[in-house]
């Protein structure tokens, strides 16, 4: 999901997100009556490797989620239900490989938005960096001990970014 790249000469990593296919970006486009309808996407695709054909097509809803191998964890307020791409195997790379994002969704069970994460402190005022307590509680008793160690003091470190589509996430809450 991510791969290597050359932005403005500097080397790197990136993730692509399309918002609806690449074919229909690509070829005509949508009606104005597409975008008032629908917004500004259908649904999320995570490009996997180098060729837009390999898409990963992100569940709307989360109980599909669950049953392509996304993880059941848990809802933080303001924020929504998190769930990472078997987050119970992160331990047998030692946290070396995961996929690079994570899910968001309303108690509803409702696709909301997405977050990215990586290994390492990066410094900007539209990321996080969770402390290991805020990262078991997220992610719940199958949290993977060598991501409790990178947000520890002293680890290197996490930094995430959440991405909504949705008004106002921060009135999202965890009570059912």
């Amino acid at each position: 999901m991510d791969r290597e790249s050359s932005l403005l000469n500097r080397g790197g990593r990136n993730c692509i997100i399309l918002l609806c296919l690449k074919c229909t970006i690509c070829a005509e486009g949508r009606s104005s009556d597409q975008l008032t309808i629908d917004g500004t996407g259908t649904q999320f695709y995570f490009q996997n490797g180098s060729d837009p054909s390999h898409l990963i097509v992100v569940p709307n809803d989360r109980t599909q989620a669950l049953a392509e191998g996304w993880s059941n964890n848990k809802c933080f307020v303001g924020m929504g239900v998190h769930n990472w791409f078997q987050q119970e195997k992160f331990q047998e790379t030692n946290c070396n490989y995961f996929r690079p994002a994570f899910l968001l969704y309303n108690l509803r069970n409702k696709l909301i938005g997405f977050g990215f994460h990586h290994v390492g402190k990066s410094f900007s005022n539209r990321v996080e960096h969770p402390p290991a307590a805020v990262a078991k509680s997220i992610v719940g008793s199958s949290v993977s001990q060598c991501l409790v160690d990178l947000a520890s003091d002293g680890g290197v470190g996490i930094t995430t970014m959440h991405v909504f589509m949705i008004k106002n996430p921060q009135l999202q809450n965890c009570i059912i």
